[in-house]
């Protein structure tokens, strides 16, 4: 009877495993995808055979991007009832299962690989060589979609496989299948994040590309500027609700940064307001020539007392000679006004000898050229935040897509496990652990979107686009482009083109002008001036001897001055502008060396990032195949629902190295970018 009960055992589960085995062939092959791969070395213990299948998958259109809030989307909100302990398998998950019970498997996350003929030795894939190390092939954009239809069509052609399970001894377990089995339990499909497939491809295109000059290259929704008033205060709520999303790629970005940035605005009215102070200085250069004209109508009140005292003289001696019997004829004054016409041509030049004007004029250039040099440093940097910040956007997103998967990887393995407590075969703790793995990945989604929510308005601040709008990336996540200098040009680029060490250098050169203008106070100074002058003056007075009529004049001068001696002043003063320059040579070193630093941690990054890309693919490519297997293994009993959830644990981990891998490739691109600067222009000099 035992014996009976054995055999019994290896039969149904035999069975059970051919029909799991068949409903399976529906997946694509490992050839496609990674739902399902050619054999690995841990399927041994099983030695599960089976051909590759061929698989076709129907392009479809591409999904339009919108904003995840909370209530829009079934992952996070109404899955785990805090006064229920038990969840269901059944919660809405957002995924439909296609008619023979299988998710619909998304696209690959990976890109595309070619397998060679399975054999049963172990996972027999082809090796990918990228430049320099790794080489991925081009992905098929034209049969994988970048957002495929969970209900797209798919096409199978496959010759019935051949199968075999071989189970280990375990009569009690055996007997159990035999016994309490009553249906066939279906193989849940590993499921991979609904994202696009990111292009491995080696790009042709050198990077960096030329960014653009602050002219939008494409005309954005109106909605997207903001407002010309840079007082605009919102005092309602609804005047910063979004009402659009709108999709934009990293060039956009570029461009309104360039074009909305504040702090790029006020640098440029800076340089501008040096401009201006530049033209103040080389206007000594020049003579001033000045015109004064003036009409004055005077009647002085001392003109008019001293007239009154000539008259009480008079006065009294008209008195005396009265009482005398004599006739004074002396006539009385009578106080007049005047009416002048004065107007006057001057001109003033300074020689210039003492070498202060020359050194203000030197000056302003420098102070000028260190305005444009702050310009040219924020831009730069500018560049580098919206590149950072946007592929933050682009990682937020595929981590949830990534969550997403690991969500319904976790609820599939829940089903698994409920589906075996009811066959009798499984566990009520394998349930609790797959609940428990589900509420964990369902809060890692939740934290993922509340990340993306976020990213997307650091990027909309960043750019400082309009209060009701909100940005989505629009570029798929894909190899920005390949670096074409060795890390020796790339340093010396660095030295001629980083805006930093000419700075450092207009520094130096300000403070030797300054130098200039403080011994210029105790050396001799010479100065002319010439006048012309043209008066005219009328008077009240009558008389034909009165001081009136119309004269002319001029006046020539030629002043030298010189302070021999100031206390010592002018010479602390240039004392403390040597001090100065000692201090910008040595900034200089400081910079370069600064430089050099960062070139070289940015061109390490790229590299280790380069290499850790076909790495990481190949991670993700024996994560799934290893996650598929541990359900096999979990669904024939010869498993554990640990195995399981640690093959989940295993292949999120997976995806989220090759997302960083990536993305870390872009930002080290993009650092170097920053790091030389002026790239591929060279704006800036060839020599610092």
């Amino acid at each position: 009877m035992p014996v009976l009960r054995y055999l019994m055992a290896v039969g149904v589960s035999g069975a059970i495993v051919l029909f799991n085995v068949g409903q399976g062939e529906a997946v694509p092959s490992p050839v496609e995808s990674q739902d399902s791969l050619s054999d690995h070395p841990l399927t041994q213990e099983s030695t599960l055979k089976q051909k590759p299948t061929k698989f076709v998958a129907s392009p479809t259109a591409q999904t339009p991007i919108t904003d995840h809030e909370p209530n829009d989307t079934s992952l996070v909100a109404g899955q785990i009832d805090p006064q229920t302990p038990e969840l269901s398998s059944h919660d809405t998950i957002g995924e439909t299962l296609s008619n023979d019970g299988f998710m619909e498997t998304p696209p690959n996350l990976l890109g595309k690989y070619e397998a060679k003929s399975p054999n049963h030795d172990g996972l027999a894939l082809e090796s990918v060589d990228l430049p320099g190390k790794y080489q991925a092939k081009s992905p098929n954009h034209d049969a994988i979609a970048p957002s495929t239809d969970v209900n797209s069509a798919t096409e199978v052609s496959s010759e019935s496989p051949s199968q075999e399970v071989a189970i280990s001894n375990n009569s009690h377990g055996q007997s159990a299948i035999a016994n309490n089995l009553t249906a066939p339990v279906q193989l849940s499909q590993v499921d991979t994040p609904e994202i696009q497939i990111p292009d491995l491809t080696p790009p042709t295109e050198p990077y960096p590309q030329r960014y653009p000059d602050g002219t939008l290259r494409t005309e954005p929704p109106s909605i997207v500027l903001p407002s010309t008033n840079p007082l605009h205060f919102p005092s309602q709520p609804g005047e910063v609700e979004i009402e659009e999303t709108v999709p934009i790629t990293l060039e956009q970005a570029f461009d309104l940064v360039r074009r909305n940035s504040p702090e790029i605005q006020v640098l440029q009215l800076q340089v501008e307001q040096n401009l201006a102070g530049l033209r103040v200085a080389q206007a000594e250069l020049f003579p001033s020539l000045s015109f004064t004209s003036s009409l004055t109508r005077s009647e002085t009140a001392g003109a008019t007392i001293s007239t009154r005292a000539q008259n009480r003289r008079i006065r009294n001696q008209r008195r005396q000679a009265a009482a005398r019997g004599e006739v004074d004829t002396t006539s009385f004054q009578i106080p007049f006004g005047s009416t002048s016409f004065d107007n006057s041509l001057q001109i003033q030049y300074d020689f210039g000898l003492s070498g202060a004007r020359g050194s203000r004029i030197r000056e302003a250039e420098q102070q000028l050229r260190a305005a444009e040099l702050e310009l040219e440093r924020v831009i730069e940097e500018s560049y580098l935040s919206v590149a950072q910040t946007y592929y933050n956007l682009q990682a937020s997103d595929a981590e949830v897509e990534i969550q997403r998967a690991a969500v319904r990887n976790a609820q599939k393995s829940l089903e698994d496990a409920e589906a075996l407590e009811r066959a009798g075969v499984g566990t009520r703790f394998e349930v609790l652990q797959a609940r428990v793995t589900l509420a964990s990945t369902q809060q890692d989604l939740t934290s993922a979107i509340s990340t993306q929510r976020t990213s997307r308005r650091n990027l909309a601040s960043l750019l400082n686009v309009s209060q009701n709008v909100n940005l989505v990336a629009a570029d798929p996540i894909s190899l920005a482009g390949t670096w074409e200098f060795t890390l020796n040009e790339t340093i010396i680029l660095a030295y001629r083109n980083r805006p930093e060490l000419e700075t450092q250098l207009v520094n130096r050169n300000l403070a030797a002008e300054r130098r200039r203008q403080a011994l210029s106070a105790t050396r001799p100074n010479l100065t002319g001036s010439a006048s012309y002058n043209v008066l005219g003056q009328l008077s009240d007075d009558a008389n034909r001897f009165a001081a009136q009529g119309w004269a002319d004049g001029y006046n020539v001068q030629l002043q030298l001055r010189w302070n021999f001696f100031d206390g010592g002043a002018a010479r602390s003063r240039a004392r403390q502008q040597e001090l100065g320059i000692a201090i910008a040579e040595e900034r200089f070193s400081q910079t370069r060396n600064q430089i050099r630093r960062e070139i070289e941690e940015a061109f390490f990054n790229l590299q280790a990032s380069f290499e850790n890309i076909g790495v990481a693919n190949l991670g993700v490519e024996e994560a799934t195949e290893a996650l598929r297997l541990a359900r096999l293994r979990f669904q024939a009993g010869v498993g554990t629902q640990t195995d399981v959830i640690n093959q989940e644990t295993s292949l999120t981990r997976a995806q989220n190295q090759l997302l960083r891998a990536i993305i870390g490739y872009n930002r080290a691109l993009a650092q170097l970018r920053r790091f030389v600067s002026n790239l591929p222009d060279n704006i800036l000099q060839d020599q610092p």
